[in-house]
C-alpha cells in the first residue's frame, strides 16, 4: 500500500500513471490534489520536487519519470474544476513544473495542484508575459516576467514573500519573458522613445542593442540563448560572452525569418528549427559558427511548432497537423480521419507530454482536442469537445489535460483524466 508523502493520513486514495519502465510511476493524491513519484529502485513515494529519494537516496526525477506515462487514449473524464478567484481576468497561459501548475491570467499568476491555489501573484495593472523555470540542488524557483518587472516564487515556500529580481526604468518596458542560464537572468527591453531594444542581464546589464521586432528568447541548453530578429538568428554563449550570428541563406536559396512562428532548439542534435517565409530551415551549431539548412517542407505563413525530448518536429497550421523528423522530413500527417472532425485550425502550438502530443482544433463556437501516441498517431483519443473556445492552449502533463474555462465572466480550470492504463 502506497503512502502520499505529503502531510495527510491518505494511503490509497490516488490515481497512479504506470511508466513503461523500470516500475517507476506517477501518482495523484485524490485527497490533496499533490502530484507524487515511486522511485524505480524502491517504490517508495516522492514529493514531485525530490532529486533524491527519501528512503534509499537514489537520484531521481519526475520529469523522467513522466516521460514513458502509459495511458488509455480511448477514455477519459472530468476529474474536477478549479475556479479561480473573480477578479483574475483571462486565461492566458497554462504551464507545468515539478508538478504544480501555473496559471497565468490577466491580473494574476497562481501556483496550483490538482484540487487548489497554493500561492498567487498580482500584477497591479502590469501586463504578463511569461514564466521561466529554475531547479538545482539548493532551489526551485519560478520566474514570472510581467512589462515592469521578474519576479521570483520560491516553490520550496509558497508562503514566502514573492521576491522582485528586477524592475524596468519608467521609460522602459520588458518585451519577453525572461529566461535564465546556470549563472545569470536574461530579458529583452524596449526603451518607449525610440525603436531600440536592449538584450541584457541581471549581473552585467545590457550586452547588445536592435532596431526592429525581436522573437521571445529561446534557451538552448544550460548556457546558450538564442535572439531572432526578422533578418537573422544571433546565439549568444554566456559562458564566454561571445555572440555569433546567421542569415536564412545556403548559398542557392535564401529567406527571410517568420517571425510569427518561435523557434524551437534540439539538444540532441544542437540545432535551431525555424520558418522563413518559403521554407522551414534547420541551423546547426557548429564549432564557433552556425550553419543554415533549407528543409523540405514549404512555410504557409501561419505555422505553430514545438519539438519534443526526442527530436521530433510538432507543426501545426492552416493545412493540417505534422510530425517531422530531425532532418525535417514528414513521418505523419493528419487527414480529414486524424483531424478533429470538422475543425479549423486555431492557430495554437501542439502540446507534448513524454510519449503524447495535442492537436487542437475549432469547431464553431468550441474547441476540439485530440491526444495522439508520438511513436504510432493512428492511435488516438476520441474527440474532447469543449462548448466554448478556449482562451490559451491547453495543458497537457501527468496523465491530465488541463483546459481553461469562462462561463457568465468566471474563470476556471477544467481537469480531464485519462482513466485508464493500456
Amino acid at each position: 500500500m502506497s503512502k502520499c508523502p505529503y502531510i495527510h493520513k491518505n494511503k490509497n486514495n490516488y490515481t497512479e500513471f504506470e511508466n513503461q519502465h523500470n516500475g517507476q510511476s506517477v501518482l495523484v493524491c485524490d485527497i490533496c490534489g499533490n502530484i507524487f513519484f515511486r522511485c524505480p529502485k524502491c517504490q517508495e513515494t516522492n514529493r514531485s520536487l525530490a532529486l533524491f529519494c527519501r528512503s534509499c537516496c537514489k537520484s531521481i526525477s519526475l520529469s523522467q519519470t513522466e516521460n514513458n506515462l502509459k495511458l488509455n487514449l480511448r477514455n477519459y473524464e472530468e476529474r474536477n474544476t478549479l475556479p479561480l478567484p473573480s477578479n483574475s481576468g483571462k486565461i492566458l497561459t497554462l504551464m507545468s513544473y515539478c508538478g504544480f501548475i501555473f496559471i497565468t491570467t490577466v491580473n494574476k499568476c497562481f501556483v496550483s495542484n490538482m484540487n487548489e491555489i497554493l500561492g498567487e501573484l498580482d500584477f497591479f495593472g502590469e501586463s504578463p508575459l511569461g514564466s521561466s523555470f529554475i531547479k538545482t540542488e539548493t532551489k526551485a524557483e519560478v520566474l514570472i516576467t510581467s512589462n515592469r518587472k521578474i519576479y521570483s516564487i520560491n516553490l520550496l515556500d509558497l508562503n514566502k514573500t514573492v521576491e522582485v529580481l528586477y524592475e524596468a526604468t519608467d521609460s522602459a518596458s520588458i518585451v519577453h519573458a525572461a529566461v535564465t542560464t546556470t549563472t545569470d537572468i536574461y530579458w529583452v527591453e524596449a526603451d518607449k522613445n525610440s525603436a531600440t531594444k536592449r538584450f541584457s542581464s541581471l549581473q552585467k546589464g545590457d550586452h547588445r542593442k536592435y532596431n526592429g521586432g525581436i522573437l521571445p528568447l529561446l534557451k538552448g541548453g544550460e548556457n546558450k540563448i538564442f535572439i531572432t530578429t526578422t533578418d537573422k538568428l544571433e546565439l549568444y554563449d554566456s559562458q564566454n560572452g561571445n555572440f555569433s550570428s546567421v542569415t536564412l541563406t545556403d548559398g542557392k536559396k535564401s529567406d527571410v525569418i517568420n517571425t510569427g512562428c518561435q523557434p524551437v532548439f534540439d539538444e540532441q542534435k544542437n540545432a535551431v528549427y525555424l520558418f522563413g517565409e518559403k521554407n522551414l530551415w534547420r541551423i546547426d551549431l557548429g564549432e564557433g559558427e552556425l550553419k543554415a539548412h533549407p528543409l523540405q517542407m514549404e512555410s504557409t505563413g501561419d505555422e505553430c511548432m514545438t519539438i519534443t525530448g526526442d527530436g521530433r518536429i510538432l507543426v501545426s497550421r492552416s493545412d493540417g497537423f505534422y510530425i517531422l523528423n530531425s532532418f525535417g522530413t514528414v513521418e505523419w500527417q493528419a487527414d480529414s480521419i486524424y483531424i478533429p472532425e470538422a475543425s479549423n485550425f486555431d492557430g495554437r502550438t501542439p502540446q507534448t507530454s513524454g510519449q503524447y502530443c495535442i492537436f487542437s482544433g475549432q469547431k464553431g463556437n468550441s474547441s476540439v482536442f485530440r491526444v495522439y501516441l508520438l511513436s504510432d498517431p493512428n492511435k488516438y483519443s476520441e474527440r474532447i469537445v469543449l462548448g466554448d473556445l478556449q482562451s490559451c492552449a491547453p495543458l497537457f502533463r501527468f496523465g491530465h489535460l488541463f483546459v481553461p474555462s469562462e462561463r457568465s465572466r468566471e474563470q476556471s480550470l477544467k481537469i480531464y483524466r485519462l482513466k485508464e492504463l493500456y
